[in-house]
């Protein structure tokens, strides 16, 4: 190993003696030997571990039981003791919950940088597919968001925001769904980066669509975000080609609407 390294500008010095790390597998717990770089001129940066740069280590985890864990995390009606559990029966490995969410987290922010383009992709793919079937009706484009009614306490308790949630889904022309693609964001007042980020989602979709339009609908409850973003955002909203006009149907959920009345 060389005695000096460089990496992102920053000149290291090589420690005398290797360290252990105890890394997490697929196949349970392994102790890694590393040979560890301190920065050279004290410039606060922690200690660089190159076999760990290329292993792809996160948080002391592997590439693959990171991806499972939060793939686990990620399914429907998962817990984090759920999740911890089947780490442990599957994986032999006993995460506390703080290990657990850095690791997802960790998973989060490597797969945000290529989100919207592979959402955008996805939808194309699955308009494309509904363009070319057959039955008696237009491909429909359908945007949806609601709300975590309750609301979550922030701010040590003292205020009430509430969580976000929003849909982009394709139907065929018999009516059925191909797919949807998901937005979830964490409690915000008035949910200014769902709103954001869908309008850029749907946006960049009708932008890379050349084909004719499909049916476009908006379907949610009458909530005040829900109503704000359809009023202020999806109904002005132009073709972002050619500055048309977009015209589009706007569906409130009878079962919310008939609870109200």
């Amino acid at each position: 190993m060389p005695s000096h390294v460089e990496f992102e500008s920053t000149p290291y010095t090589r420690v005398r003696r290797p360290t252990p790390q105890i890394v997490a597998t697929l196949f349970g717990k392994v102790r890694l030997w590393r040979v560890g770089y301190r920065p050279t001129h004290r410039t606060g940066e922690p200690t660089l571990f190159p076999v760990a740069l290329q292993l792809g280590l996160a948080a002391g985890a592997t590439p693959a039981i990171a991806e499972r864990a939060a793939y686990y995390q990620s399914e429907a009606g998962a817990t984090q003791r759920r999740t911890r559990q089947r780490l442990r029966d599957e994986h032999g490995l006993r995460w506390g919950i703080k290990k657990l969410r850095e690791v997802v987290a960790r998973v989060a922010d490597g797969m945000a940088a290529a989100r919207h383009d592979v959402q955008v992709q996805n939808i194309l793919r699955l308009l494309e597919q509904a363009w070319v079937g057959t039955g008696p009706h237009k491909p429909v484009l359908s945007v949806g968001r609601d709300g975590i009614s309750f609301g979550l306490p922030v701010r040590g308790g003292t205020v009430f925001e509430v969580a976000t949630a929003g849909t982009v889904t394709v139907m065929n022309r018999r009516g059925r769904r191909l797919g949807t693609v998901y937005l979830a964001h964490t409690p915000e007042s008035k949910q200014g980066t769902m709103s954001r980020n869908l309008t850029r989602l749907v946006t960049a979709v009708l932008q890379a669509w050349e084909r004719p339009l499909p049916r476009l609908c908006y379907v949610t409850d009458a909530g005040d975000n829900e109503s704000a973003y359809y009023a202020t955002v999806l109904r002005p909203m132009r073709h972002p080609r050619t500055g048309d006009r977009l015209d589009g149907v706007r569906v409130v959920d009878y079962y919310h609407a008939s609870e109200r009345l």
